[in-house]
């Protein structure tokens, strides 16, 4: 039993770090998704990153760069796309208002829409675009005045996004640090027992 006390901080923080290591959030988390081997025709690389909370099935914090092409350059982000249409867990389009880039001319709207073939996952996981025809398919389209669209720009084959992992997520260090802590108590405890049986030892004999 007394083994058993001395070690009982030890375990605990096994223990914890185990639960922390192991279990899911207690409450689900927007999860940050970069892009991943993105381009449109001509192999133009298109960047981005973006949250998603799907306990809210919402969209925060995106900002998704389309370079010079067929039209000018780009970057969708909370300033610019004032409106979300349709956020799901498999798709979101992002509409840029006013005043638009010089080109191409009489533009009406620009709009990004990211389609995913799947569910997107979890942390750490990869989620491809869906890039296929018929529509609906990933890419920006650029409609004019007149209500003709103007330009589309789609991504190509093996665009994705990737969960950004918790790398830095305070809960391992705070299970490392019971652990640490734990183990440099029961180190303490050895040595003042030792020093403890020494001094009964010494009592003992000038008995």
């Amino acid at each position: 039993m007394t083994n058993l006390k001395s070690r009982l901080p030890l375990i605990l923080g096994l223990v914890g770090a185990g639960l922390v290591a192991t279990n899911a959030p207690a409450h689900a988390v927007a999860i940050q998704y970069n892009f991943q081997n993105v381009t449109i025709p001509s192999n133009q690389v298109v960047t981005g990153t973006f949250f998603y909370d799907s306990s809210l099935n919402q969209y925060t914090n995106w900002s998704i760069s389309l370079p010079s092409t067929s039209a000018s350059a780009i970057t969708y982000n909370p300033s610019t796309s004032s409106i979300i249409l349709i956020p799901s867990s498999t798709s979101v389009i992002f509409s840029y208002t006013s005043p638009f880039p010089s080109s191409p001319a009489n533009t009406n709207s620009r709009n990004l829409a990211l389609e995913f073939q799947s569910t997107l996952g979890p942390l750490g996981s990869t989620t491809l675009f869906d890039v296929t025809n018929p529509l609906p398919r990933s890419g920006e389209f650029i409609v004019a005045d007149n209500g003709a669209t103007e330009v589309n720009r789609f991504f190509t084959t093996g665009s994705s996004v990737v969960g950004v992992p918790l790398e830095t997520d305070a809960l391992p260090v705070v299970g490392m640090s019971v652990i640490v802590g734990g183990m440099f108590w029961l180190r303490r405890r050895k040595r003042s027992q030792v020093t403890l049986n020494l001094i009964q030892s010494g009592v003992t004999q000038d008995a």
